[in-house]
């Protein structure tokens, strides 16, 4: 009698075969190529709209010609105690205070005096994204000095952000067409 051989199967379990590990990359890849493709675009977009931008080149070549030192030691402690040539300007209730800090950032702080609130941004330039801070100011009669109380840090994002750069670049387009 012949006997028959039984052939043994090996299990893999759960093994994944190289056609599954291919399919994966090949979908991760096209799913970078969907979602980062974009955000890269999107982002040189902000960068070229940025460097196209005036406003802070205009900004910073009006206080060159027109700050005066020492006039900010009421407003040291939102520009530094560096005392920084600073331009003062009323506007209505609102005192608008700009500086050039020694390392070229541009400090602009709009000073609601009704509501003694007060919106501060700082950049570094055309290409930098600029930070905003926002608070409200006391007024010490033995230092003479405002001071921030209550404040946050924002990027951009709060409204009341858009509306500082937006009443700023107002302010700068009427000093050029003023100059003209």
């Amino acid at each position: 009698m012949a006997r028959r051989r039984r052939i043994q199967s090996l299990d893999l379990g759960e093994a994944v075969s190289f056609e599954t590990v291919l399919t994966i990359l090949t979908v991760l890849l096209v799913l970078r190529v969907v979602f980062l493709v974009p955000m890269v675009n999107i982002d040189k977009a902000k960068t070229e709209s940025a460097r196209k931008d005036r406003l802070w080149s205009d900004a910073s070549q009006f206080l060159e010609s027109r700050a005066k030192a020492g006039t900010t030691g009421e407003y040291d402690g939102l520009l530094g105690a560096v005392r920084p040539p600073a331009l003062v300007t009323m506007e209505g209730g609102v005192r608008w205070i700009e500086a050039e800090l020694p390392e070229s950032t541009l400090v602009v702080v709009r000073h609601d005096l009704a509501s003694q609130s007060f919106v501060a941004l700082r950049t570094k330039g055309s290409n930098a994204a600029p930070t905003f801070r926002f608070g409200k100011l006391l007024w010490s009669q033995p230092e003479q000095q405002w001071f921030a109380t209550g404040d946050s840090v924002d990027y951009g994002e709060r409204p009341a952000s858009r509306a500082l750069v937006t009443s700023y670049r107002r302010l700068v387009e009427s000093r050029r067409e003023s100059s003209r």
